[in-house]
């Protein structure tokens, strides 16, 4: 490996390595013009590397202690340097805080007086705003519940968590959650929702920055413009994978294009239902809602319209008996243009 790549490293991180407990020597040595490939070399006893490769004007090393305590130091030190002598390796993981100060009844908010339908929602809004796209394909989210009223720290990959702290600085700097992914915004609005219902205050942060990234109050009013969402009508097609459901009985359909759908229907519908309609492919009409500036499909609240069966494999026989019934209707007409008029479009 270039030894271009390794840059000296400073005595401030050996000193944080060895602790209390370490050898006062390598804290009264200085390091810093020792470049890291040269230590990895002392503790492979020179094998192969010129001794001229110590920094002039330094002591000998005292190559009996440096083995001593090199395993440790590389173990804690995951740190290398770049050719400004900057870091350029960072932690694979960082941290998301969820900091909620409150009351429960007369008691100050904390872990042992926070419910467990509060825990729970939490949980699945965090989900929602770190992955609103994909929840499959998703890294690791741990979770650790601590004290200082309710503290919930979420650990993730740090790709996600420098993500998520450029959805907070936008939202902070539009004061507006109108233009998160519809999941996100939804997240975001069940926390303003606790606040204002339960006179909680919510702080997010992130390891990014010891700061709050977002304060959520019962006065903050992160909701999304109801004007910007208007009742529309939507066609899919895929697999129906799922029917039915005691209180709020609904279809699950497997699409290419909007992933999972679940689609509200009446129990009298399903009840009509004569064939088995499971693992079949459909076509379906539904209602839901769209977001007129970006034409986003809200995915929560689809209700049926219809349910039409669905053979995606080209039947030249069928639109031949559709053209023929069609007869001379369409003579001497430009069809694509007469779409388009009827569209609006021309």
């Amino acid at each position: 490996m270039p030894r271009g790549k390794y840059r000296r490293l400073s005595v401030r991180w050996w000193v944080s390595a060895a602790g209390s407990e370490g050898d006062p020597w390598f804290r009264e040595r200085d390091f810093f013009e020792t470049p890291f490939w040269f230590l990895l070399a002392v503790a492979g006893r020179n094998k192969g590397v010129p001794t001229t490769h110590q920094p002039q004007n330094s002591r000998p090393f005292a190559t009996t202690r440096l083995l001593k305590h090199l395993p440790f130091f590389i173990q804690r030190c995951a740190y290398k340097y770049d050719s400004d002598n900057k870091s350029i390796m960072e932690p694979k993981s960082g941290t998301i805080e969820i900091h909620i100060t409150g009351k429960n009844g007369n008691e100050p908010l904390s872990p042992d007086n926070f419910d467990i339908r509060e825990v729970k929602k939490l949980l699945d809004g965090i989900e929602d705003m770190l992955f609103p796209n994909n929840k499959n394909n998703r890294p690791t989210v741990s979770f650790s519940i601590e004290s200082g009223s309710v503290r919930n720290i979420f650990r993730t990959s740090m790709q996600t968590v420098v993500s998520f702290a450029a959805v907070l600085n936008m939202i902070v700097a539009q004061q507006s959650i109108d233009n998160l992914e519809v999941t996100t915004a939804r997240a975001i609005e069940s926390i303003q929702q606790s606040a204002k219902q339960n006179d909680y205050v919510f702080e997010i942060m992130t390891s990014q920055s010891d700061q709050i990234a977002l304060k959520i109050t019962p006065e903050t009013n992160f909701f999304r413009n109801e004007d910007l969402w208007v009742d529309a009508e939507f066609f899919f097609y895929g697999e129906l994978v799922n029917a039915g459901g005691k209180n709020e009985p609904n279809i699950h359909l497997v699409t290419k294009e909007a992933g999972t759908l679940l689609i509200d229907v009446d129990k009298e519908f399903l009840k009509m239902q004569d064939d088995n309609i499971l693992y079949k492919d459909y076509g379906v009409r539904v209602q839901g809602k769209q977001n007129v500036a970006t034409g986003e499909l809200d995915k929560k609240g689809l209700k049926l319209i219809q349910l039409v069966d669905y053979n995606s494999r080209f039947d030249e026989q069928y639109l031949s008996t559709l053209i023929s019934k069609v007869g001379n209707k369409f003579k001497g007409i430009d069809v694509d243009n007469w779409i388009h008029e009827i569209r609006g479009e021309a």
